[in-house]
């Protein structure tokens, strides 16, 4: 049986464009991209400061930080990363520890 990457979770919607939700709180921001930061650390055994560059560069070619994990190419742009596969899982994980608690707008 194939493991999903997803966990128990069907469906992942990511509003990277910001048209589903909009924070009122600035710290989102923050937490999502310290969140990013740590998801491709982790992933690719870098520190915070390579990361980061990673995040950026992938923020400038490519629309976000986070196509570091998704496209499976980081190794062509930064040599000194190992090849790995796609990953959704841990940066799944890493956002899911974002505190979202009063930094939306209410829909009522």
């Amino acid at each position: 049986m194939i493991k999903s990457p997803l966990g128990t979770h069907r469906l992942l919607i990511l509003d990277m464009d910001l048209t589903l939700a909009i924070p009122h709180d600035v710290s989102f921001y923050n937490q999502y991209g310290d969140k990013v930061v740590e998801a491709i650390s982790e992933y690719f055994n870098t520190s915070a400061h390579r990361a980061f560059s990673m995040t950026q560069f992938y923020r400038k070619h490519y629309d976000g930080g986070e196509q570091a994990l998704f496209r499976g190419d980081a190794h062509l742009h930064f040599p000194d990363v190992e090849q790995k596969p796609k990953d959704y899982a841990l940066l799944h994980a890493k956002l899911s520890e974002i505190d979202t608690n009063n930094i939306f707008y209410s829909a009522s």
